[in-house]
C-alpha cells in the first residue's frame, strides 16, 4: 500500500451519490465525484496528474474486494514457523469454512487444530505412513525430510469430510464438493487476514496412520491440510490459462 493510500488523501468514488456534494466536490471526466484536494486548482491543466492517479488508485484498491482476493490468493510454503497467528484468526479461518455452500444443510465437515509439539506427533505419522507403504528400506533423510513436513508452520488446521450418513437424498459427491468449497472459504479467509496458506496432502496423508491420528470415522475422508502462517519471503505472482479457453456458452 503506498503512502498516498495510508494517508487517507484518495477519495471514494459513488457512481450515484444520494444528493448534491458540497462545492469542493465535482464529477471527474468519466462522470464520477471525487473531493478535490486542498490545494487544487480547477483549471483543466492541474487536473491531468492528479486525474491519472484517481484511476490508479480506482484500478488498484476500488475493484470487488472478493474478486480481487480471489485473484490475488497465492500457494505460499514459505512461512515463518516460530511466528504463530493468534488463535482468534485460526478461528476466524474456521468459522468462515462452515459458511460454505452445502446441499440438503448437512455441513459435511470437521476440523483438526495441530500446533505445537502435536506437529511432531503428525510428521511421525506421516514417516510411519511412508515406511509402511514402501516396498524398499526407505533412506533415514527420506524420513526426516517427511517428518520434518508439519514443522515448517506453525499451525494446521485439517479439514475432514464428514458426511451425514441415512439419508437417501444425499448425493456422496456433493458432500465432498460441499467440503471442497469449506476449503476454499478457509483459504481466502486466511489472506484476507494477512496469513499465508497452503493445502498438503499427498498418498501418505490418506494412510491408515494419519486417519488414526486425526481419529477419523469410516466414512470420513481428508479434504486437505492447511498450513496456517506468516510469509517468510516473497510470494511469486500467479498465472492461469485464460477462463475463456475453458469455458462453451450453450444458447441455442
Amino acid at each position: 500500500m503506498d503512502a498516498a493510500h495510508k494517508s487517507g488523501r484518495f477519495p471514494i468514488y459513488a457512481k450515484k451519490p444520494k444528493k448534491e456534494g458540497p462545492a469542493s466536490s465535482r464529477p471527474d471526466e468519466d462522470g464520477l465525484s471525487r473531493t478535490k484536494l486542498a490545494g487544487e486548482s480547477d483549471r483543466p491543466d492541474s487536473r491531468t496528474w492528479t486525474s491519472f492517479i484517481y484511476r490508479q488508485h480506482l484500478a488498484r484498491f476500488c475493484l470487488n474486494p472478493v474478486i480481487d482476493a480471489i485473484r490475488s490468493r497465492r500457494t505460499v510454503k514459505k512461512m515463518d514457523a516460530e511466528r504463530p497467528p493468534a488463535r482468534s484468526d485460526v478461528e476466524t479461518v474456521i468459522e468462515a469454512a462452515i459458511w460454505a455452500p452445502n446441499h440438503h444443510a448437512t455441513e459435511p465437515w470437521r476440523f483438526v487444530v495441530v500446533a505445537g509439539e502435536a506437529r511432531k506427533r503428525l510428521g511421525a505419522a506421516l514417516a510411519a505412513a511412508l515406511v509402511t507403504s514402501s516396498t524398499e528400506r526407505v533412506a533415514p533423510e527420506r524420513l526426516e525430510v517427511e517428518r520434518n513436513k508439519p514443522l515448517s508452520s506453525p499451525v494446521i488446521v485439517a479439514l475432514i469430510g464428514s458426511p451425514k450418513k441415512g439419508d437417501n437424498n444425499i448425493v456422496p459427491q456433493e458432500e465432498v464438493v460441499a467440503a471442497g468449497a469449506a476449503l476454499q472459504n478457509m483459504l481466502l479467509a486466511a489472506y484476507s487476514l494477512g496469513l499465508a496458506s497452503f493445502v498438503r496432502t499427498g498418498a501418505h496423508s490418506y494412510s491408515q496412520e494419519v486417519r488414526t491420528f486425526f481419529g477419523m470415522g469410516e466414512s470420513e475422508t481428508l479434504i486437505g491440510m492447511v498450513y496456517l502462517g506468516y510469509a517468510s519471503g516473497a510470494v511469486p505472482p500467479g498465472k492461469r490459462i485464460p477462463f475463456r479457453e475453458k469455458t462453451t456458452w450453450l444458447q441455442d
